[in-house]
Parts: structure tokens; sequence; C-alpha cells
């Protein structure tokens, strides 16, 4: 910093663009899914399908914890789609924590809460 040096992509991301992004994501993964209280309301309206990562944790019948391995799973997969690699160790662990403070019984809840973290992680905002 002190030799003028910056780098580019953290130049490209303003502040106002953040809080943008972070208001509209929070749309679309909280309102915007199938299913969800926006579907009916606007056919402009792009809906998010949400269903299967909903079914890849949902507590089997009878059991009130995720199938094994499956918040994992959930976690690895997102950070592949989202951020193009392994999502890292220390983001991981916030969003696992954050995650399993949501009862098993909520598993949508569950699933908005790992792509609103990930999509709103300054990893998501400055992929490499």
């Amino acid at each position: 910093a002190n030799a003028g040096l910056v780098a580019p992509e953290m130049q490209v991301t303003t502040s106002d663009y953040a809080i943008k992004m972070t208001n509209d994501l929070a749309g679309r993964v909280y309102y915007s899914y199938r299913g969800g209280p926006m579907e009916g309301l606007d056919p402009g309206v792009r809906l998010i399908t949400l269903e299967r990562w909903v079914q890849m944790i949902k507590p089997p019948t009878g059991s009130n914890t995720a199938p094994a391995g499956s918040i994992d799973r959930l976690l690895q997969r997102c950070g592949e789609l989202l951020l193009g690699s392994a999502i890292p160790p220390a983001l991981h662990a916030r969003i696992r924590t954050r995650v399993l403070s949501i009862p098993a019984n909520e598993p949508l809840l569950r699933v908005q809460n790992v792509i609103y973290l990930i999509t709103t992680s300054p990893e998501y905002a400055v992929q490499r």
C-alpha cells in the first residue's frame, strides 16, 4: 500500500456495489425461489431452484438430524459452483457453524444460509 500498488480486482467492487449485490442476493435466496413468496407475484421474476439442495440435507422420515456428511457435501458442492474451488477453511468453519445452529427440520433455511453466506463473502466478491 505504501508503494502505491493496488489489487485491481479490489478496485472493481465499490462499497455501493457490494451493498446492492448483498441486498439483491438476499432477495433472490430468501424470496425468489421456486415455491417461495415471489413465485406467483411477478412472472418476470427469475426464480432459483433450491429443492435439490434441500433434499440433500433433509432429515430422513422419523429422524431429527441431517444425513451424515450431508452438510459438508452441501458446502463442498456450493463452494465448487459459487467459488470455483473449495471453500477456504476459515469460511467453511464459519458457515458450517451457522448452518448447524439452524434446526435440522428447517433444511430450506439451512440451504439459504449456505448460499447467502458464500455469495456475500469476500472470497465470492474477489475470485482468483
